[in-house]
C-alpha cells in the first residue's frame, strides 16, 4: 500500500508539473503585444514568412487596388488593378524599403513611408513626379499613414510619437508636426477631413483638429496599447481597439465612453467601420473576425478563418464586402460578403486569384 501511495503521489506530482508548465507557457508568452501591424517596419524574424506585404484599397467607384510592397530594399512598391490583374511599379527599390503605404480615394496618388524615415507623395500614373513631404531622424520611422477623402490632407504617425499633418499639394510645406509623446500605432481621418484620430502605444486615443494641429480630445481607457481607431460618419464618435482586447466607443465632445465590447484573447488587432456607420469589424490573432452591429450593440456574426492573424480590414464603399489581409502559410487578401460572412474571393499579394 505504501508503494501504491508513493507511485500515485509521483504521478500526481508529474501531472501537476506538466499542467503548471503548460499554464506558464500560455500566459508568460503574452507579454507586451506587437505594436506594428501590417507594415514592413520590422523584417520577419521567421525566414519562412513572405517578404511581400500589402493592403487592398477601395476607390470611391468601388474598384479594388492592391498595394504590394516589401520589407527589404529590393522589392519596391507596386499597384495592381485587381479586376484587370494589371500591375505597375510606383516606387522602385531606389527609394529603399517601404514601411507603410496608402492609396488616395481617387487612386491618383500613393502616400509612402520608407524605413529611412522619409515620407513621399507619388503620382501613381507618373512615379517620377514624386514629392518628399517630410523626413524623420534615422532612428525613427513613420509606421501609420492616412489620406483624407478629398486628398487635401495626409497624416503620418511615427514610432517616437510624432504626427505629421500637411497638404500634399503644397510642395515643401511643413504643415503641423505634433509631438504626442507616445508611439503612434494608427492614424485615421474623419469622413469630412476636419479631424484626425490617433491610437498610441500608451493606451491613449486622441483626436486632433486637422487645420491647426490642436488637441480636441484624449481618452485613456485602454489598459494596454491602443492599436486602431476609426471615426463614425458623424465625426462626433470614435471607436478604438486595444491590446487589452476591448473595443470602446467614445463621445468626442463629452469625453464619455459610450460602449465597450469585449474581444477574445489577442482578438482586437485591426478595426474598420462601414461608410454608413452601421457595422464595425475587428480581427486579430484568434482565427476570428467579428462583425458588430453598432446600432444594436451586438455581434452580427463571426467569421472563422485558418489564418494565424488578421492585420488589416477594410469595408467596400457600399458595405457589401469586407476585405481582410490574413496571414497563414502566406499573406493574402480575402473578401467576405456582409450578408452572411461567406468567403467570396481570395487574392494573393501579387494580385492573382487563389482557388
Amino acid at each position: 500500500m505504501g508503494q501504491l501511495h508513493s507511485a500515485l503521489g509521483g504521478a500526481l506530482l508529474i501531472g501537476g508539473l506538466v499542467a503548471g508548465a503548460a499554464w506558464y507557457a500560455r500566459f508568460s508568452d503574452r507579454g507586451p503585444p506587437p505594436q506594428v501591424f501590417f507594415s514592413a517596419a520590422s523584417p520577419p524574424e521567421n525566414d519562412s514568412l513572405p517578404l511581400r506585404f500589402g493592403r487592398l484599397e477601395w476607390g470611391t467607384d468601388g474598384e479594388m487596388t492592391l498595394l504590394s510592397y516589401g520589407c527589404t530594399s529590393d522589392l519596391g512598391l507596386t499597384l495592381c488593378d485587381v479586376p484587370q490583374n494589371a500591375r505597375r511599379i510606383v516606387a522602385d527599390a531606389g527609394l529603399g524599403a517601404v514601411s507603410a503605404a496608402r492609396l488616395s480615394a481617387d487612386g491618383r496618388h500613393v502616400l509612402m513611408a520608407t524605413q529611412t524615415g522619409a515620407l513621399w507623395w507619388i503620382d501613381s500614373n507618373s512615379p517620377d513626379s514624386r514629392v518628399q513631404l517630410a523626413e524623420l531622424p534615422p532612428t525613427q520611422l513613420f509606421r501609420s499613414l492616412a489620406i483624407s477623402a478629398s486628398s487635401e490632407w495626409i497624416a503620418a504617425g511615427s514610432t517616437a510619437g510624432a504626427i505629421q499633418i500637411c497638404g500634399p499639394a503644397q510642395a515643401g510645406s511643413v504643415g503641423h508636426r505634433i509631438e504626442a509623446g507616445s508611439g503612434v500605432v494608427d492614424v485615421q481621418f474623419s469622413r469630412d477631413g476636419l479631424r484626425l484620430g490617433s491610437a498610441h502605444s500608451d493606451g491613449s486615443v486622441r483626436v486632433w483638429e486637422v487645420a491647426t494641429g490642436k488637441s480636441v480630445a484624449e481618452f485613456a481607457g485602454h489598459d494596454r496599447g491602443a492599436l486602431a481607431a476609426a471615426f463614425l460618419p458623424d465625426g462626433e464618435r470614435i471607436i478604438s481597439a486595444g491590446a487589452d482586447d476591448t473595443l470602446r466607443m467614445w463621445d468626442i465632445t463629452s469625453g464619455n465612453e459610450l460602449r465597450r465590447q469585449e474581444a477574445e484573447f489577442l482578438g482586437a488587432r485591426s478595426l474598420a467601420v462601414s461608410a454608413d456607420g452601421l457595422l464595425a469589424a475587428w480581427g486579430g490573432h484568434d482565427h476570428c473576425i467579428v462583425v458588430w452591429d453598432i446600432d444594436r450593440d451586438g455581434s452580427k456574426f463571426e467569421i472563422f478563418t485558418t489564418a494565424s492573424s488578421v492585420s488589416h480590414l477594410h469595408f467596400s464603399p457600399d458595405g457589401s464586402l469586407l476585405a481582410a489581409v490574413e496571414t497563414d502559410a502566406e499573406k493574402s487578401v480575402r473578401l467576405y460578403d456582409m450578408q452572411h460572412g461567406n468567403l467570396v474571393r481570395r487574392i494573393s499579394m501579387e494580385g492573382e486569384d487563389i482557388p
